[in-house]
């Protein structure tokens, strides 16, 4: 929710600052398909498998969301 409020209040009048945003809008989308396939990989993984590989690469995931959600709103708060 917070992030399609920022994309709501972002607006930028350059043109290099509608590029920029665009990027960011871009990557958000990857971020969350990438979640959301580790969330389908969660329904299956074994204890083992969760433990070694889904619940990292999901924390790295959401990390990854975090950092890009506050970079763009600090740029574009």
């Amino acid at each position: 929710m917070k992030w399609h409020d920022l994309m709501t209040r972002a607006a930028p009048t350059t043109d290099a600052g509608k590029a920029d945003l665009q990027n960011a809008r871009i990557q958000m989308d990857q971020t969350f398909t990438d979640a959301k396939a580790m969330l389908v990989e969660a329904n299956t993984a074994s204890d083992e498998a969760w433990q070694k590989n889904v619940k990292p690469a999901l924390d790295s995931v959401l990390q990854r969301g975090q950092q890009l959600y506050e970079d763009t709103s600090a740029r574009f708060s």
